[in-house]
């Protein structure tokens, strides 16, 4: 009625727009897709944890091993803890600047250590090393304000081991560079 769309299929066009739907697509594309593997496992992990609650009462200790195992797996997976700080940061839970969004996403959607970290792919290993350092220092050192609630504490740490993996990896590049 306002004139925005003269035929049927402009109208329809527009509506899908307004409605978000094609923004819902791009974060289900970006975020979701790449971590379909590491979703799956999440939810066998939830289903082990699920399956060990509901057998406590005729097998307490079986139950209390699975539910141990499901624990130790699901804080040992850095993936797992990228996916929540990914759902923290989405939420609002975890409040960070733009600059900071963008470091995050970056961090724990690239597959590839030159992408985590921010640098060319021909850059050398000490280049990476460096960011790496440089990463683990700031979000550190932003874990350990006193006045740092638990939410900020767990993404500075979960972000301060993406770095420190990345900084394994570009430890192997450094020597095989050498060699």
């Amino acid at each position: 009625r306002a004139g925005r769309a003269a035929t049927a299929q402009q109208l329809s066009t527009a509506l899908v727009e307004a409605s978000g739907l094609p923004a819902l697509w791009n974060t289900i594309r970006s975020q979701l897709m790449p971590r379909t593997e590491v979703l799956k496992a999440r939810s066998a992990v939830l289903a082990l944890r699920s399956l060990a609650r509901s057998l406590s009462a005729s097998d307490s200790a079986w139950s209390a091993r699975a539910a141990g195992d499901a624990e130790r797996i699901e804080s040992a997976a850095l993936e797992f803890a990228e996916l929540r700080l990914q759902h923290l940061v989405m939420s609002g839970t975890f409040v960070v600047s733009e600059d900071e969004r963008r470091e995050i996403a970056r961090v724990t959607t690239n597959s590839d250590v030159a992408g985590r970290l921010g640098v060319a792919r021909d850059e050398p290993a000490p280049v990476r090393q460096a960011a790496a350092l440089e990463g683990i220092q700031r979000w550190r050192s932003r874990g350990s304000d006193p006045l740092a609630n638990s939410v900020v504490i767990e993404a500075a740490e979960t972000m301060a081991r993406a770095y420190e993996a990345a900084y394994a990896t570009t430890i192997g590049m450094g020597t095989a560079e050498s060699g």
